[in-house]
C-alpha cells in the first residue's frame, strides 16, 4: 500500500491494493500511459516530497484463460479479483521519514491508525471464525465518588496486549462520569501490568468513574482419545489449545497405573491436532488418552429478540424459539451466555439493548424521515454494558432493531424496500457475491443485473437465511441469525445447534473450521421433501471484497458464482 502524507502535514491519503502488485510505483506520472515490467522503476518514495498530486500505480499481470488451459509451466484455469482500496482522513499518527518537515522526530515510517482501522476493516474483518472461537466477555463498573484506585474483578485484558488507541480494541475504557470526559491510559491514570488496578490520577478524587473493560475467560477441557489403526494424529474437540496454560496428557490405558506421555512425545498444533510421536512412550490399538488442556472460551452478553409491540415490525414467538436453539449452540460450546433481552422498550421493565424510548421504531431512529439509523444504548444496568459487549440478534431487520442495525454493516443483508432498488428490494442480498452479470440476448453484451445476487423465499418449498457477524467501531460484536420468513430463522438456529437425531452436526462446530474472512453465510433451506425435516445447503460464503468455496470434509459450501 502507499501512504501519502498532504504537504500541509494534516490529511493522509492511502491507496491499498490486493493481492500484492506485480509491478507498482508510487510517483507514476511518467508512466500511467503503458504497462510495467520488471525493468521499470518500482519507486516506493517520491524524489520530492511532500508534491501536490501524487499518481500511485499498482499492477496485476493476470493470465486469464475463457477455459481452463495448462501449456507447460502455465496453468489458466482461474478467475481473478484485484481490490484497490482508496481513501483519505485527517492526520493522527502517520509519519514519513521522507517528508520533508512533516515527519515527528524520533519515529519512522509509520501507517496512520485510521489507515490501519479502515483496512483491517476491509481486509481482516471480524468473522465466522472468530465467532466460534469468541475469547473475552465485556464487564461494566460503577464508581462513585472514588478514591482513585478501582479494582478489575476479572482482571482486564493487560496493557502491554490491548491497544488504547485503536478502534474496535478490547481496552478498558475509564469514563469520567463527572466531567462526562473519556480519561486517557497513562496520562489520567495507569492500568497495572497484570489488569487488575486501575490508579486514576488524584485530581479525580471524589468523582464519579465508569469502566469498561475485556477479560479473557479461560476453560478447561478434557478430551479422551482411543488409538484406531495406528493413526497418531487427532483433532482436540476445542482449539486453539491456551498457550500460557499446562497441558497433561495422560495414558490411562491401564486405569491402575496411569503414566504421563512427557510433552516432547507430542505436538499440538493452531488448529487442535494433537500428534504422538509414538518413540518412547509407545501407544498401540487401543491404548486410551486423556487429554486435559486449556482453552480461550468468552461469553456473549446478549441474546436479543424483537419486541413485536410495533405493528410495522412483528416479531414473533418464532424467533424466540429460535433463539433458545442458538443460545444452546454457544453453551454446548462452553461459552457462556450473559442474558437474553428485547430490541426496544416493552410494556415491562426488561433489558432491552437500543437507544431510544416507547414501544415502537420511531422512538428509536435518529431522524424518523430520512436516513431511519439507530444506535445501542451504553449500558442496561451498572452491571451489564450494550455499547461495546459482545451481541447475538435473532430474527429478521424488520422485526428486530439490534438485527436492523447490524444490518447496515452486513456482507448478507436484507434490502430494505425503503432504501434498496426496486430490482432486489425485500431480497437477502449477497453483496459480494460475483453473479452480477448477465448476457443480453439482444446485444450479446454482458449487462450488470444486481438482482443475480438476490434471495428470495420461495414458498412453500424454499427458504433463505443469513449468520453474520460484524464488529462495530465501538467494539461492538454482533452476530445475526435470521431468515426471510420466520420459519427460515427457525431452521437456520436449528443448523447453528444441530440436530442429532438426524445426523446433523452443529453448525458453529462447523464454523471452528470455517476459512478466515468469511464474514457471512447464505443457508437455503429446502422444505420441499419433507416440511418438517428440510435440508440445508450453504449457497454463498461472504466476505467483505469476495466470495469463496469452502471444502469441508466432503462437503463443499458457497463457491465462486462468476457468470
Amino acid at each position: 500500500m502507499a501512504q501519502i502524507i498532504s504537504d500541509d502535514g494534516a490529511y493522509v491519503g492511502w491507496a491499498a491494493y490486493w493481492p500484492s502488485p506485480s509491478d507498482w510505483s508510487v510517483d507514476g506520472a511518467g508512466e500511467w500511459w503503458e504497462s510495467l515490467d520488471a525493468d521499470d522503476d518500482h519507486p516506493v518514495d517520491g524524489t520530492t516530497e511532500p508534491w501536490l498530486a501524487p499518481l500511485t500505480i499498482g499492477e496485476w499481470d493476470f493470465a486469464l484463460t475463457m477455459e481452463p488451459t495448462e501449456t507447460g509451466w502455465f496453468v489458466g484455469n482461474r478467475q481473478f479479483r484485484g481490490i484497490t482500496v482508496y481513501g483519505v482522513t485527517d492526520r493522527n499518527n502517520a509519519d514519513d521519514l521522507d517528508g520533508n518537515g512533516v515527519d515527528i522526530p524520533g519515529l519512522d515510517n509509520i501507517l496512520d491508525r485510521e489507515v490501519l482501522f479502515q483496512l483491517n476493516e476491509i481486509f481482516n474483518p471480524q468473522d465466522l471464525w472468530a465467532v466460534a472461537h469468541k475469547e473475552t466477555e465485556r464487564h461494566v463498573l460503577f464508581e462513585y465518588d472514588t478514591d482513585c484506585t478501582i479494582e478489575l474483578v476479572p482482571p482486564a485484558i493487560p496493557p502491554d496486549v490491548a491497544d488504547w488507541y485503536a478502534y474496535c480494541s478490547f481496552a478498558e475504557r475509564v469514563i469520567d462520569l463527572t466531567t462526562d470526559t473519556l480519561l486517557v491510559r497513562d496520562v489520567d491514570y495507569t492500568l497495572s501490568r497484570d489488569g487488575r488496578i486501575i490508579e486514576l490520577d488524584p485530581a479525580y478524587e471524589g468523582h464519579d468513574i465508569k469502566v469498561l473493560w475485556s477479560s479473557i475467560r479461560q476453560v478447561e477441557k478434557v478430551d479422551l482419545l482411543t488409538i484406531v489403526d495406528d493413526v497418531l494424529t487427532y483433532r482436540l474437540s476445542h482449539w486453539p489449545v491456551a498457550e500460557d496454560k499446562p497441558v497433561f496428557v495422560i495414558d490411562i490405558t491401564d486405569p491402575e497405573y496411569p503414566a504421563v506421555v512427557p510433552s516432547d512425545e507430542y505436538t499440538i498444533d493452531e488448529d487442535g491436532f494433537i500428534t504422538f510421536d509414538n518413540e518412547t512412550h509407545k501407544l498401540y490399538d487401543g491404548s486410551k488418552i486423556k487429554v486435559i488442556y486449556d482453552v480461550d472460551l468468552g461469553r456473549y452478553e446478549w441474546v436479543v429478540v424483537g419486541t413485536g409491540l410495533d405493528p410495522d415490525h412483528k416479531a414473533r414467538n418464532i424467533d424466540s424459539t429460535g433463539a433458545v436453539m442458538v443460545a444452546a449452540a454457544f453453551k454446548n460450546k462452553n461459552m457462556e451466555i450473559g442474558l437474553s433481552g428485547l430490541d426496544i422498550q416493552d410494556l415491562q421493565v426488561v433489558p432491552q439493548v437500543m437507544a431510544g424510548s416507547g414501544t415502537t421504531w420511531t422512538g428509536y431512529y435518529y431522524d424518523p424521515e430520512s436516513d431511519k439509523r439507530v444506535a445501542l444504548r451504553d449500558d442496561w444496568c451498572t452491571y451489564w454494558p450494550v455499547a461495546s459487549s459482545n451481541m447475538i440478534a435473532v430474527g429478521g431487520p424488520g422485526v428486530n432493531m439490534l438485527t436492523y442495525y447490524f444490518n447496515e454493516f452486513t456482507d448478507a443483508f436484507w434490502a430494505n424496500p425503503e432504501f434498496a432498488d426496486s430490482s432486489i428490494a425485500s431480497s437477502l442480498y449477497a453483496l459480494t457475491c460475483w453473479n452480477i452479470q448477465t448476457l443480453d440476448p439482444e446485444t450479446e453484451q454482458y449487462v450488470i443485473d444486481p438482482s443475480l445476487k438476490a434471495y428470495y423465499a420461495d414458498y412453500p418449498d424454499t427458504g433463505y437465511a443469513v449468520i453474520a457477524t460484524y464488529k462495530d467501531i465501538n467494539g461492538t460484536i454482533g452476530v445475526v441469525v435470521w431468515g426471510l420468513w420466520g420459519r427460515d430463522t427457525y431452521y437456520a438456529a436449528q443448523w447453528l445447534h444441530g440436530d442429532a437425531e438426524r445426523g446433523i452436526p452443529p453448525g458453529l462446530v462447523q464454523l471452528q473450521d470455517a476459512p478466515r474472512g468469511i464474514t457471512a453465510i447464505v443457508l437455503k433451506i429446502d422444505y420441499s421433501e419433507d416440511i418438517k425435516h428440510p435440508t440445508f445447503t450453504v449457497v454463498e460464503c461472504l466476505g467483505t471484497i469476495s466470495e469463496t468455496l469452502w471444502t469441508h470434509g466432503e462437503e463443499d459450501k458457497g463457491g465462486i458464482h462468476d457468470p
